[in-house]
């Protein structure tokens, strides 16, 4: 039976759970934005603004990426970009530490 390393454990739990956040932050803005969600709700205001202040500084980059890359284009893809890259990070992590 192979044992599995504590901190790599941790650092994949910690990519989850980065990964979670930003698309519960993505849902959460399409609701907003097309008013399925009351924008004037303390509550959802103060769930969206701490999910925001999460999620930007990962999403930063990858936005000012597509701007240069991709002008005009109306859709921002950077979470979908960031969750596939935490999801990439975290399997190569697996595979280079456990090579099975």
């Amino acid at each position: 039976m192979l044992a599995l390393n504590p901190v790599i454990v941790l650092i994949g739990k910690v990519i989850y759970l980065v990964s979670l956040t930003i698309i519960v932050w993505a849902i959460l803005s399409i609701l907003l934005n097309f008013d399925v969600i009351n924008r004037s709700s303390p509550i959802v205001m103060k769930v969206y603004g701490t999910l925001d202040r999460l999620c930007e500084p990962l999403l930063r980059p990858f936005r000012k990426l597509q701007r240069k890359l991709m002008p005009g284009l109306p859709v921002d893809l950077s979470p979908v970009i960031v969750v596939l890259l935490l999801t990439f990070l975290d399997d190569e992590m697996y595979t280079l530490f456990y090579k099975f």
